[in-house]
């Protein structure tokens, strides 16, 4: 994906499965599951302002407390999706530590379970201004299609799994549009900043209804929206991403999987178990890298990225590869959490 937006598999495929979408220059990134991440600085999860949780198992989990570290200090809303359990979850963990309070502090987190029965769900709201109380929503019908969040760059849908606990999977679908692009604009005289955001505002609107000038932060002359738009933004197309973890080959499953990631650009998925394991897969509620890559197929996906390898395929994921590649050749392993 080009830098406009940066996407990483941030243990590549032996650690844990966590994903990171970032939109350069403005303060909405996209983290799918938390489990340990050493590889993200605190200024990228700074940026945090969504977490899909597919479940509460720890190495999907234990690194949440980072991203609330990281936002703390920070006025906005960090969207947190997942399971059943999550808003209980989330509670605890804000409740378990004590704050030193400043003015500038007002991040919130609004914690929304998905995969219940029947068609609403149920979301609560954590303010650290409240003292992280809890302040339960009233509950909320879901679109039409598993959509559980939509904002200017991006949808996210779900789908359920069929782990050994309740368990989600996910779709992130980029939309079109006009993007921050760091090697334009590496070595010119403006830094990303607020302006960056009031330019993509003004570029998503029709050219007839755009402003002609924008004013930069520091700046006593304001810039030409054409001359910003060509030297520090480009067009990107749309894409979709889906990330798969931790579920078993199971008939009641596979439909809704097979179609949350059906055209997908990437497809990221669990891959725990070679061929010769497939009996322990389903015993503990996940993939092989054969039944990943039929995933794909059936799917008619443009890419396969094995993750969440086991231990026990960590000296010989290329057997892993291998396998995958006799059904869908379009797989790849990722060794550095960089692809």
């Amino acid at each position: 994906m080009p830098e406009t937006s940066a996407l990483r598999l941030a243990n590549g495929s032996l650690g844990d499965p966590v994903l990171y979408l970032d939109f350069p220059g403005e303060d909405n990134a996209v983290l799918v599951d938390a489990g340990e991440f050493p590889g993200l600085s605190k200024a990228e999860l700074r940026d945090v302002a969504a977490v899909l949780l597919t479940h509460h198992h720890m190495d999907h989990l234990v690194g949440f407390d980072r991203v609330l570290r990281a936002v703390l200090d920070t006025d906005k809303t960090v969207e947190v999706l997942g399971p059943e359990g999550t808003i209980e979850r989330v509670e605890k963990r804000l409740g378990s530590y004590l704050y030193q309070r400043f003015p500038f502090m007002k991040v919130r987190f609004r914690v929304t379970e998905l995969g219940t029965a029947g068609p609403s769900v149920r979301s609560a709201l954590f303010d650290f201004r409240k003292g992280f109380a809890r302040e339960d929503l009233p509950a909320v019908r879901l679109p039409r299609r598993g959509l559980v969040l939509s904002r200017r760059e991006l949808r996210v849908r779900f789908a359920p799994a069929s782990h050994t606990v309740p368990c989600l999977a996910y779709s992130l679908e980029i939309r079109r549009g006009w993007r921050f692009d760091r090697e334009r604009a590496a070595g010119r005289v403006l830094s990303p900043g607020p302006w960056v955001q009031r330019a993509l505002l003004e570029l998503a609107r029709p050219r007839s209804k755009r402003a002609r000038e924008i004013a930069i932060e520091g700046r006593s002359a304001r810039f030409r929206l054409e001359d910003l738009s060509r030297d520090y933004f480009v067009r990107e197309p749309a894409r979709k991403i889906a990330f798969v973890t931790d579920t078993r080959a199971d008939p009641a499953a596979w439909p809704g999987l097979v179609d949350l990631a059906r055209g997908a650009w990437r497809l990221y998925c669990d891959s725990y178990y070679a061929c010769r394991d497939e009996a322990a897969a389903q015993r503990h509620g996940h993939l092989t890298a054969p039944q990943a890559a039929r995933l794909a197929r059936e799917a008619g996906v443009g890419s396969l990225w094995l993750m969440h390898l086991g231990p026990k395929l960590h000296a010989r994921a290329e057997e892993a590869l291998s396998e995958a590649w006799a059904i869908f050749p379009e797989t790849f392993l990722d060794f550095v959490g960089t692809a």
